[in-house]
């Protein structure tokens, strides 16, 4: 294995992890395609390049060409190379023409038995029977590249990978000699997934309740109670609070969008606890009162604090919420220590 084409394979391999951190902290699974390529690439060109001798001009020798022997070429560039192949957080499988392991690294053994446990020379089929792995190296094998396959696993828990297959093919392109998958661990991306499903469908409900009430009420005043003293300006006090609602709820979306992208930003100055309390418990207490619970301000009257008052008012109106919601009938006290 040349020097040139170890050090191709460590350079892709990094890179290539440059781009999963990207991946994994902006929650864009677009990166996976241009990681995982960067990566086959870097160990399909660092295993497969031949072993040869290699000419390289040593330091203080006035030029004089060394050449390295095969034997020290072959005890440097595989040590190196099962190094960065071992530490790697994506797991790798390599397997032959008759679909027998002929590589791998902690993090695919990982997958299918105990990380010391060896799987070379087994086939795949005595790995694993999941479908889904089989059919993708099966097709590398044969020549296809398959990407984006998803692989579950349920182990002490469950994992989701996203698997990319490659075939390792001759020089010529014509006769292939087994094929190379990477596993990228997305487990965590496919739970923000859910989260993020999860948030969407409860914010589409909570706008949409307002937002029925709005229209309701909007086509009752329409058809004459808008000349009616007794209902009117109940009517559009109602219709006042749920607009209000919805705007707190877009409020939050545009909240969590920023979060997300960074931008949040923090003014911190000296914040009187006890008004700012009991704004929050007054905008609540008509919420409290349809579950019979009374929400009562003990915080004393002197009580300051260095804080953003905006993001404090968020969190202690999403706490009293909470404990309104989950309360049983009787009281909701907010104490300050």
């Amino acid at each position: 294995m040349t020097r040139f084409g170890l050090l191709l394979g460590v350079l892709s391999a990094a890179i290539a992890a440059l781009l999963i951190t990207v991946a994994y902290s902006s929650g864009t699974s677009r990166w996976f395609a241009a990681a995982g390529a960067a990566l086959l690439t870097g160990l399909v060109v660092g295993l497969l390049l031949g072993r040869r001798a290699i000419r390289t001009r040593a330091p203080h020798t006035n030029n004089q060409e060394i050449l390295l022997s095969d034997a020290e070429i072959i005890d440097f560039s595989p040590k190196l190379l099962d190094a960065t192949i071992n530490e790697m957080r994506e797991g790798l499988l390599v397997i032959d023409q008759e679909m027998r392991v002929v590589a791998s690294n902690r993090a695919a053994r990982s997958l299918f038995s105990n990380v010391e446990d060896p799987i070379g020379a087994r086939r795949l089929t005595e790995l694993t029977r999941n479908p889904a792995i089989y059919d993708a190296f099966l097709d590398g094998v044969r020549g296809k590249e398959r990407a984006g396959v998803k692989v579950e696993t349920y182990g002490g828990e469950r994992r989701v990978f996203d698997l990319r297959v490659v075939p390792l093919q001759s020089a010529n392109g014509k006769a292939s000699h087994g094929a190379v998958g990477v596993f990228f661990d997305i487990t965590r991306l496919e739970r923000l997934e859910l989260i993020r499903q999860e948030f969407l469908s409860n914010v589409s409900h909570e706008l949409r309740t307002p937002l029925t009430s709005i229209i309701a009420l909007a086509e009752t005043l329409e058809t004459g109670a808008i000349d009616n003293p007794e209902h009117n300006r109940r009517f559009l006090t109602i219709i006042q609070k749920n607009a209000a609602r919805m705007h707190r709820l877009i409020d939050d979306i545009l909240e969590l969008s920023a979060i997300e992208a960074g931008n949040v930003k923090v003014s911190q100055e000296v914040v009187q606890l006890h008004p700012l309390v009991e704004d929050v418990v007054g905008s609540l207490s008509a919420v409290a009162s349809t579950q019979a619970i009374k929400l009562h301000n003990l915080v004393p009257q002197e009580a300051k604090v260095f804080a953003d008052p905006h993001r404090l008012v968020q969190m202690l109106t999403n706490l009293i919420d909470n404990a309104i919601k989950f309360n049983r009938e009787g009281g909701v006290r907010r104490r300050y220590w």
